[in-house]
């Protein structure tokens, strides 16, 4: 998403099962919403600030467009038709 103009920020280490690892915002695009890097970047705004490396995006759906979003938390954005 950063590659698209969106502001992510950057990874914290993370333990998991003593093996640390970088880990930054978890972002899911199901396929619905875009499947190539220029239908990505067509659909988000460089408005788009994901603001702490424990964050989660998720987003479904083909009519979605991200222009204007500061996530500090986890948003799941759903719109029509998925199953």
């Amino acid at each position: 998403m950063a590659l698209a103009g969106a502001s992510m920020a950057g990874a914290e280490e993370a333990s998991f099962n003593g093996i640390t690892l970088p880990a930054g915002p978890r972002v899911v695009l199901h396929p619905s919403f875009a499947c190539t890097f220029d239908e990505i970047r067509g659909k988000v705004g460089k408005g788009v600030c994901v603001k702490t490396p424990g964050s989660v995006l998720v987003v479904e759906g083909a009519g979605v467009k991200l222009e204007s979003l500061e996530l500090d938390g986890a948003l799941v954005i759903r719109v029509g038709g998925v199953r």
